[in-house]
Formats: structure tokens, sequence, C-alpha cells
């Protein structure tokens, strides 16, 4: 209980943005109960949001000692070792996180990185796609990576389609620009003409809320499940074009 008490504490001191109180009474839940892996796991969140990568490792992977099926703590730790260039090693902890359907966008989307590092490119598509579809919030940057994947395959046509999509969805978003600059390279390697794109997809959300811990502060929701049908059309129609314009 003391332990449970101290990383509630810890959770409001690190919303106010009290960081040095937060880790202190991380630390505080942890000693109080050095096998709480609830504690542990929480404080390996704080120490991943401060940039100490070692550190959340460590604690990551002790509160999967400690309780093998805490799937967020092996989310937390694949996308870790995604980040430090060891894609071989996250590919089971990510598997592991996919199967909780509240975790498998992010995993499905880590999986993609660490195969597209891999030039594992057809499975980066697949793990991409399947994040899209479990994440909505996820669409954009999704089909920026599958615009990555079907460039890197020669796919002009496909490539062009995800990157014109995602410059209408999130234009002033980093994919965005970089989806403007790419289309700008396979817009450069043709002649004028004209392009249709456009996609359906079948969006819902559970409202599932994504808390570290049972009973902790957490955002207010509805507790409603939400679905769309989401779709997105257009064209381009080139009548012209020179080497400046």
């Amino acid at each position: 209980e003391e332990s449970e008490a101290l990383s509630a504490r810890a959770q409001v001191a690190f919303e106010r943005g009290d960081t040095a109180e937060g880790m202190r009474l991380f630390d505080a839940a942890v000693a109080a109960d050095p096998n709480d892996a609830l504690a542990v796991y929480q404080r390996g969140v704080a120490q991943a949001k401060q940039k100490r990568g070692a550190e959340a490792a460590a604690d990551f992977e002790k509160a999967l000692a400690l309780r093998p099926d805490l799937d967020a703590a092996a989310l937390e730790l694949g996308i870790l070792r995604v980040e430090e260039g060891r894609p071989e090693e996250a590919e089971p902890l990510l598997h592991q996180a996919e199967r909780n359907p509240a975790l498998a966008g992010q995993a499905n989307f880590f999986l993609g990185i660490a195969r597209l590092r891999q030039d594992d490119l057809g499975g980066a598509r697949a793990a991409f796609e399947k994040a899209r579809a479990a994440d909505p919030k996820l669409e954009p940057t999704c089909r920026y990576y599958l615009g990555v994947v079907e460039y890197r395959l020669g796919n002009a046509g496909a490539a062009r389609e995800h990157f014109v999509l995602v410059r209408e969805m999130a234009p002033q978003t980093a994919v965005g620009r970089e989806s403007s600059a790419f289309l700008e390279l396979l817009e450069a390697s043709q002649g004028t003409g004209t392009q249709v794109y456009g996609s359906l997809s079948l969006q819902y959300d559970s409202n599932v809320v994504l808390a570290p811990a049972e009973g902790l502060p957490g955002p207010a929701i509805s507790d409603q499940a939400d679905g769309r049908v989401a779709i997105n059309v257009g064209g381009v129609y080139e009548a012209w074009r020179n080497d400046w314009a």
C-alpha cells in the first residue's frame, strides 16, 4: 500500500512539472516494495521521458522479471531497443505487446520501424498496415512510412498515393513536410499529367485508458466507444511545367 501511495504522489508531481520530486517519490516507492512491478515500470517510464535510456531499460527489464505478463513494460523496452539500433532484440518484446489490443497499434508501428531498419520491406509494410488499422491516430505517420517502403521498392505510384494523403491529412507536421519533399522528388522525374488518389478506412476507438497502473489519476474520458468511416479523395492536374515553375 505504501508503494502504491508513493507512486500515485509521484504521478501528481510529474503532472505539475516537478520531475525531481517525482523521481524521489518513485525511488521511495520502489524502496518500499522492490517487488512492486508496477512501481518499477512507472519509474522506468519516468526515466525514459527524461532520456535516461539505460536506467529506463533496467527498470523495464526488472518489471518484466517480476511480472512477465506486463505488456506495457515489454512495449516500452521494445521501443528503447529500436531507438538504440537493436531491432532483433526489440521484436520479441513488441510481439508480446502486440497481443494486447490497447497496445497493438504502437507495437506494430515500432515493429515496422525495426523491420525497415533491417531492410525487411515486406515485413515493414505489413506491420505499418496493422498499426494504422489498430490505432487511427497513427494513420498519417504510418502512411508516411508506407510511402517510404513503396519508394524503396520502386513503386512510385503507390508511394505517391501515400505521400499525397499524408500531405492532405497533416500538412504542418514533420511527416507532412517530408511527404512534400518526397513528392517533389517523384514529380521531378515525371512529366506533366493527372493524379487521382483516395482511401477508405473504418476507424474504431474503444476509449481504453492507457495508464501505468490501476487507480491513478488519469484524463477524463467518456467511457464510450467511438467509430467512424473516413474517406479521403483528391486529384491533381498539371497543365504546364517548365524549369522554374
